[in-house]
């Protein structure tokens, strides 16, 4: 089922997979701003619970009309498609970009949050967000020809410039070095074409300006954190671990950034694990 979610100034393209009477599990996808193909996983999930996908403000079928990135607005975005559809409290998987917008409402409202499976998470906030940036570009660029890598650079550069073209070449050249050496080789595992130049500089920009997140030794609700074993974040996973001591720590084997396709055995024992405890 599909809807529109409205909230100030942002229309959210939202997805539904009902389950009447099953727990509700909202699905956070990364980027920030590409949507990022959590289809895969939504399939999985539906089984056995609600599963809730929404594009972000200003990502793919999104639009957001008032041009607000900041992280108040993707908070308040959150507690609206919850509203939609009468939630008081969801479980939360978030990848990449999204597990970190994941703990960040987890640490502003921890009673409305039953687990968080933290997949390929980002590092976090402020200097963490900035070392994850650094992680990746250091990640891509041994995975990618010298061509490749410069193109990439100039694709960031146009897209700073305002560019969306110059954006789209950027995301997609690095989603074909994520998927370098797995079996999804040849594919690009999200949309880049649904890219657009406008939400991602001032999104990355409230990230970075975003206070550190809190150490939360006793979260009250399971975590678990999910990590490929050749993933593109590296050095800044300790961030996360640190944050969540308690959590569950997994490593998916042969696997990069994106391990329902690089390995998907391991990944859903993980998560069935997860949803069942």
């Amino acid at each position: 089922m599909e809807t529109i979610v409205e909230v100030g100034g942002a229309a959210l393209y939202t997805i539904v997979h009902p389950y009447p009477g099953r727990e509700t599990v909202i699905l956070l996808h990364g980027g920030p701003c590409v949507p990022d193909g959590l289809g895969p996983v939504a399939a999985r999930l539906s089984e056995d619970h609600q599963v809730i996908q929404f594009h972000q403000r200003g990502t793919a079928l999104s639009p957001c009309r008032d041009s607000r990135f900041r992280i108040d607005s993707y908070v308040s975005d959150l507690d609206a498609v919850a509203r939609q559809f009468n939630l008081d409290s969801f479980h939360l998987f978030g990848h990449s970009w999204g597990g970190c917008y994941a703990q960040i409402y987890a640490e502003r409202f921890p009673e409305r949050v039953r687990s968080l499976f933290l997949c390929c998470s980002a590092g976090g906030t402020g200097r963490h967000w900035a070392s994850t940036m650094l992680d990746v570009a250091s990640w891509v660029r041994k995975r990618s020809t010298r061509a490749d890598w410069l193109r990439m650079e100039i694709g960031a550069l146009l897209g700073l410039a305002g560019s969306t073209r110059g954006f789209q070449l950027q995301f997609r050249l690095m989603g074909r070095a994520f998927n370098r050496g797995f079996p999804t080789e040849h594919a690009v595992p999200f949309r880049v074409d649904l890219v657009r130049h406008r939400p991602v500089v001032p999104t990355v920009s409230a990230i970075l300006k975003h206070p550190v997140l809190r150490h939360v030794p006793d979260p009250g609700f399971p975590v678990t954190i999910l990590y490929g074993s050749d993933d593109a974040i590296t050095c800044s996973q300790r961030y996360v671990k640190e944050r969540y001591p308690t959590g569950t720590h997994v490593t998916v084997p042969d696997s990069g950034h994106f391990p329902w396709l690089h390995n998907p055995g391991p990944f859903y024992q993980a998560l069935a694990a997860h949803y069942s405890g």
